[in-house]
């Protein structure tokens, strides 16, 4: 069976081979209808055809159009650009479906295909009709969306005739309205709850007390709401109104911010005005509450960086020292000397770059090679100018996927332990990943009856992957 016949598998992996394809040219492809002998050959003059009786054909589902497959109705698709615009007018990609596939659009006609309307239309005296009382068409796409009113579950079930449209999940039951700073001069009674259409500007603007969250007007704290999606950020709705959630500290009434020990980011910040446990801060009557990497000195009753860290001055963090256990680069001391998180290692530790190394081999990024205290990258490897890490090329050994140059679209193939060329990445003969070739025109690809498993790297039988 052809491998790119079946119509839903390796979305993704086909748009790369188109993209990379477009980019390289067709060097040695073969063109529709002209003589192959594997379904590889045909494949990079376009994506979605096969070799059938030593020809490149089309997969079915999909039809030659100036000289391209394009899919049929019924077939499969990402964009409207996909589809089969010509045979039959009026076809669009209907992304309101789990899988989508291509149909006809509202307001086309559908004379000789009654049954193949998009989503909540049908046709009705020969067109394509979106069904009125509670679907009507975005005249962008000519699907068949929520209409003002209606329920909804997400706002990518609205029509976005009137921008923008967003789902209001802070009903207890949400229906399509219109968002903050959408027009409601026509419609003046269907902008978001806790928010109106402003007489001026005729513009839906928040109500006092119910600032912006994104398109949504929410509720500052002590205000009514009646779900968790009506109140700010870091709060929920308790008998009510809005309140801090667990582990977060209010800020006057209009944030919550994170308390000791609960997780926090940029935009979801830690209370500094009453809490500050960074390094040299006092941990008095709060023991355990010190940064990570620190601990409460006895003496002093302040958070001390413990033996293996080092303190940051800006915001205060204790930082891995080199040899230190690490997830990312940011775990790393930044202020000795710059250090980065080895992940070609089975336990990441901080290590020195290259040019940090000098003479202390033992502390720098593996896969290195020194000698009289230059540090280079080992035969076979090259340093990557964002991670700093050694990364191995074609056929390196490798123990997971930091291992190899993934800038050259090379991965680490488990069934080899080697670094290997990965589907749709440019190619020589024998560079590929198991179960792929080097196909004519230069790009890997899963051999016939293999499909791609994008999130392991490897072509596998079509079976395993359905």
């Amino acid at each position: 069976m052809p491998i790119f016949s079946q119509q839903n598998t390796n979305t993704i992996t086909l748009g790369v081979l188109l993209v990379v394809c477009a980019f390289i040219g067709t060097l040695n492809a073969v063109a529709l209808d002209g003589a192959c002998t594997t379904n590889n050959d045909c494949i990079c003059g376009d994506a979605y055809s096969s070799c059938q009786n030593l020809l490149c054909k089309c997969a079915t589902g999909y039809t030659a159009i100036g000289g391209t497959c394009k899919a049929d109705i019924g077939t499969t698709c990402s964009s409207t650009s996909d589809c089969d615009t010509t045979t039959v007018t009026g076809t669009v990609c209907d992304t309101t479906m789990t899988d989508s596939v291509c149909k006809i659009g509202s307001s086309s006609a559908c004379t000789n295909n009654q049954n193949d309307c998009v989503s909540n239309s049908a046709c009705a005296s020969n067109t394509c009709t979106c069904t009125a009382t509670t679907h009507s068409e975005e005249t962008s796409t000519k699907l068949c969306k929520k209409a003002l009113g209606q329920s909804c579950t997400a706002t990518s079930d609205c029509e976005n005739n009137i921008s923008p449209v967003v789902c209001d999940t802070t009903l207890a039951s949400p229906v399509c309205k219109i968002g903050v700073g959408g027009a409601c001069g026509v419609v003046t009674d269907k902008c978001t709850t806790n928010s109106a259409c402003d007489g001026g500007s005729s513009l839906c603007a928040c109500s006092a007390n119910y600032p912006a969250l994104g398109t949504l007007c929410v509720g500052e704290l002590t205000q009514s709401c009646v779900n968790d999606a009506g109140c700010i950020s870091n709060a929920g709705c308790v008998s009510s109104a809005c309140a801090c959630s667990s582990g977060y500290v209010a800020t006057g009434n209009t944030a919550c911010k994170g308390d000791y020990g609960t997780a926090c980011s940029v935009a979801s910040p830690c209370d500094t005005a009453t809490n500050t446990l960074a390094a040299g801060s006092s941990c008095a009557g709060n023991t355990d509450k010190c940064v990570s990497g620190a601990s409460c000195d006895g003496g002093t009753s302040n958070c001390a960086c413990n033996s293996g860290y080092t303190q940051d001055a800006t915001p205060a963090l204790c930082l891995g020292d080199a040899g230190t256990t690490c997830t990312a680069s940011t775990d790393c001391d930044q202020v000795t000397v710059a250090l980065v998180c080895d992940l070609t290692v089975s336990s990441p530790v901080c290590r020195k770059k290259l040019t940090d190394c000098g003479a202390d081999t033992t502390n720098c990024v593996a896969n290195n090679a020194c000698s009289g205290g230059t540090c280079n990258c080992a035969t076979g490897f090259s340093e990557d100018g964002t991670t700093f890490l050694c990364e191995g090329g074609v056929d390196s050994t490798c123990d997971n996927q930091y291992d190899c140059d993934a800038n050259t679209g090379i991965v680490c193939d488990t069934s080899s332990s080697k670094c290997k060329k990965d589907v749709a990445a440019s190619c020589s003969a024998n560079q590929c990943i198991t179960n792929a070739e080097c196909a004519s025109c230069s790009l890997c690809a899963c051999l016939d009856s293999y499909t791609y498993a994008s999130t392991t790297f490897t072509c596998v039988p079509f079976s395993e992957n359905h």
